[in-house]
């Protein structure tokens, strides 16, 4: 952000978006960027897709010391003919040496249904000067569903792949998602053990669950045990207004609330503010922790992000951080933002 959100969004992936995801998005017309040909010679996506399949979109983060935008980071897309993402590589400005360096990317592979068959993460060893692997997820389809994920983490001192975990995914006859087994892998005896399950509840006429039920598996009495659930509320157009999590206390048999996440949403759907919340055990309520506040352009690109931090002594909320994400390679034509 071991807490409950923390186990939230390690090991439930298939319920939240990845707010990143979201933010970076594209654009269906790419543009030509300045590249590094040495730094990606290797592996020849650049010549694969050619440079006029490249999108990049450039991130500024607001120094309100220096009154100006500064560099922060990049992303360069590359698509195949058809727009499907092949790979993402971001990149991170060097103050320091003035310069865009290389930080991670993600490469995929899909089937002929243009379904995700493989996402490849890697990060970049400024002192080999070359793509090390980190991780990488493989999915299985059945009847054009996800129904399998497996997660893998690179090993170098060995070379190769180690299996970490899997999701197996279950339909209704509705064809939404009615559980996710998790299994991990046992690398001692090379075998896989249950690990987690969610169960997904839903209202009747609604696209999404109302209520996800997270258990864990007892190895010794060879059973699922409750340990938390989640709460959901949506809008008319479906998007997710409230979330709430509760953790399972065996000692008192009820639901313990942990935290509570807020969104507002524009007239097209697109997320403007996400508030976080905790509980106080000893005042019984929630108080203000974190917010996050989203601006998008006409067009409906992201343009701005604000992040803020509660402060209990003032009551009021006090800007942490402000990122701007335009298609400008340069700061100096960027306007300063306006009062907030």
């Amino acid at each position: 952000m071991k807490s409950i959100k923390q186990l939230f969004s390690q090991l439930y992936p298939v319920l939240l978006v990845s707010i990143i995801v979201s933010l970076m998005g594209y654009t269906a017309s790419a543009q030509e960027v300045d590249i590094d040909e040495e730094k990606y010679q290797k592996d020849h996506l650049v010549e694969k897709v050619g440079k006029e399949n490249v999108d990049t979109s450039y991130t500024y983060k607001w120094n309100k010391d220096s009154g100006r935008w500064e560099a922060h980071g990049r992303i360069h897309e590359f698509y195949k003919t058809s727009e499907k993402l092949l790979a993402e590589f971001e990149q991170r400005w060097d103050v320091k040496d003035k310069e865009w360096t290389n930080h991670k990317r993600t490469i995929k592979s899909y089937d002929d249904k243009n379904n995700v068959l493989e996402a490849r993460t890697q990060k970049w060893e400024p002192e080999d000067g070359e793509w090390m692997n980190l991780k990488m997820n493989t999915y299985s389809y059945e009847n054009n569903n996800k129904s399998e994920i497996l997660y893998q983490e690179w090993k170098k001192a060995i070379g190769s792949w180690i299996n970490q975990s899997r999701y197996l995914i279950d339909y209704n006859r509705d064809g939404k998602r009615s559980n996710v087994v998790i299994k991990k892998f046992d690398v001692d005896n090379n075998q896989w053990h249950k690990y987690q399950k969610f169960d997904f509840q839903y209202i009747t006429g609604q696209k999404e669950p109302a209520e996800a039920y997270v258990k864990k598996w007892d190895r010794n009495n060879k059973e699922w045990k409750s340990k938390g659930r989640y709460q959901m509320n949506y809008d008319f157009a479906g998007n997710k207004t409230k979330e709430i999590h509760e953790t399972w206390h065996p000692t008192t048999s009820s639901w313990i609330k942990g935290l509570k996440y807020l969104f507002s949403y524009n007239d097209n759907s697109q997320k403007t503010s996400e508030i976080t919340k905790h509980w106080d055990f000893n005042s019984e309520k929630w108080y203000n922790t974190t917010r996050k506040n989203f601006k998008y352009t006409s067009k409906g690109d992201i343009k701005e992000k604000l992040t803020y931090k509660w402060d209990k002594e003032k009551s009021e909320w006090v800007l942490e951080e402000r990122l701007l994400f335009s298609k400008e390679k340069s700061s100096k034509n960027l306007t300063q933002p306006n009062k907030l």
